[in-house]
């Protein structure tokens, strides 16, 4: 059995704050999802990679996927569709 185990790729995160970030307005939102997609397609594109050569487990390391909270149904479809569920 093949295994993959992904963590992000070495690009720092923006410099924000989280905690300006739950009181900021859409346009500071917007930015942040930009950055954080960035890190998530890089991860999705890899997964796929990986299972393409082979491996039947794919994981992510600890906290390797920050999204808002309002992204969670966008990434459990993204997921979705990468399981082919």
């Amino acid at each position: 059995m093949r295994v993959a185990a992904l963590a992000p790729d070495e690009t720092p995160l923006p410099d924000f704050s989280f905690y300006a970030l739950a009181g900021g307005d859409d346009a500071e939102r917007a930015v942040v999802r930009a950055n954080l997609s960035a890190n998530l397609d890089d991860l999705f594109a890899r997964s796929e990679q990986e299972a393409r050569a082979g491996a039947t487990i794919v994981t992510w390391s600890e906290a390797a996927a920050l999204i808002l909270a309002e992204d969670e149904p966008i990434l459990a479809a993204e997921l979705r569709k990468v399981l082919g569920e």
